[in-house]
């Protein structure tokens, strides 16, 4: 797995854990000293999938909208792995994702963690124009180099 997806993963599951109700901590350390990832205390850090799912019940327009981002993240590393886009389309595929995610976010802050309806449905139209220039690259790829 690709460091920008561990980071997503991370930001995406502190922001869960954030809106359930967790307290930020200082980042963890690993043996070597370096950050790893974002953490949090509280009732989100003892069950961090029990507090998920609550999240994801309380939440579902922000968990639809994760879970949509969640694949393309997937689906570009995919590609990307299996030679199907290039890096530098994976690095502008992967900017948008990110302008997606952090759109999403500003949009939860101001809602008290939720997404409105309009809110959702724009997010949506978002993931689609994103995976539809995915698809759109790895077919011309395809066709540049003599595939269907």
């Amino acid at each position: 797995m690709s460091k920008f997806v561990k980071t997503a993963i991370a930001s995406t599951t502190l922001l869960v854990a954030l809106l359930a109700g967790a307290q930020p901590t200082s980042p963890a350390t690993s043996p070597a000293g370096g950050s790893v990832t974002p953490s949090v205390s509280g009732a989100a850090a003892a069950a961090p999938g029990e507090q998920e799912n609550e999240f994801a019940r309380k939440h579902p327009r922000i968990h639809e909208v994760n879970q949509r981002l969640h694949n393309e993240r997937e689906r570009i590393q995919a590609d990307l792995k299996a030679g199907k886009i290039t890096e530098p389309q994976a690095h502008k595929l992967a900017a948008q994702a990110r302008k997606i995610h952090q759109e999403e976010m500003r949009d939860a802050r101001k809602q008290d963690g939720h997404l409105t309806k309009q809110e959702q449905e724009h997010l949506n139209r978002e993931e689609t124009r994103l995976n539809a220039s995915i698809t759109s690259d790895v077919k011309s790829n395809a066709q540049a180099n003599g595939k269907k």
